[in-house]
């Protein structure tokens, strides 16, 4: 019964996907496509950019103090 069953389904799913794969693509016009990759992007800009900036808030954080350090240094200067 249990095997009946699943030999069924089994059966089911394979019979889906064949259909599935019978049927044609929607053709997107140049409109279309424009206006879906100004979605994807406009949706994932602001993320990207505050990444951006705050990569260089901290990087250039750590670079000015690197720079800061060897001059005192350099000068004998103590901090």
């Amino acid at each position: 019964m249990k095997k009946t069953f699943l030999i069924l389904c089994g059966a089911g799913l394979i019979s889906l996907a064949v259909a599935s794969c019978n049927q044609a693509p929607k053709p997107m016009d140049s409109a279309a496509i424009t206006a879906k990759a100004d979605s994807v992007f406009n949706s994932k800009k602001q993320g990207l950019v505050d990444a951006a900036n705050n990569a260089c808030m901290t990087d250039g954080a750590a670079k000015t103090k690197a720079v800061c350090d060897s001059i005192c240094e350099a000068n004998g200067v103590k901090m």
